[in-house]
């Protein structure tokens, strides 16, 4: 075995191992461009997302029915304790401050490199769906 071989060898035995859960992780953009989700996973091993930025639209903070306020929504957590299993992260929940409500929820990674969030009470049938883009820009100045 030559030097070099043995070298990548070593650092291949050393190196982070990305997994098929692991493709979840990064900056994540909803279809209007209006809100970036940041996933990444946690120290419990699970998958959660945080808001990274959103567009203020004027007048919208009345349109809102959460406690939260706009100025406190970047860095939010948003997406709580997904796992993965069988092709999809479940198992967790999504927060919507907008209606401050929480969802149980599922995530699939599609076929073209999109993520599905969809949001259920009781039933998967029961259900809403946001289709998200993966984002590689800087985040946007929050305003």
């Amino acid at each position: 075995m030559t030097i070099n071989a043995l070298i990548i060898l070593t650092l291949s035995w050393f190196s982070p191992q990305t997994t098929d859960s692991d493709q979840i992780i990064g900056n994540w953009i909803s279809p209007n461009k209006d809100l970036i989700i940041h996933c990444f996973k946690g120290n419990d091993g699970k998958y959660h997302g945080k808001m990274a930025w959103f567009k203020v639209y004027p007048g919208d903070e009345t349109h809102y029915d959460c406690d939260v306020s706009q100025e406190q929504w970047v860095g939010k957590t948003v997406l709580t304790k997904f796992t993965y299993q069988d092709n999809e992260w479940s198992g967790g929940t999504i927060k919507d401050l907008k209606k401050c409500s929480n969802y149980d929820a599922f995530i699939v990674l599609e076929p073209n490199g999109e993520l599905t969030a969809t949001g259920f009470i009781f039933f998967r049938w029961l259900s809403q769906s946001t289709t998200f883009s993966r984002y590689l820009g800087v985040l946007p100045k929050q305003e």
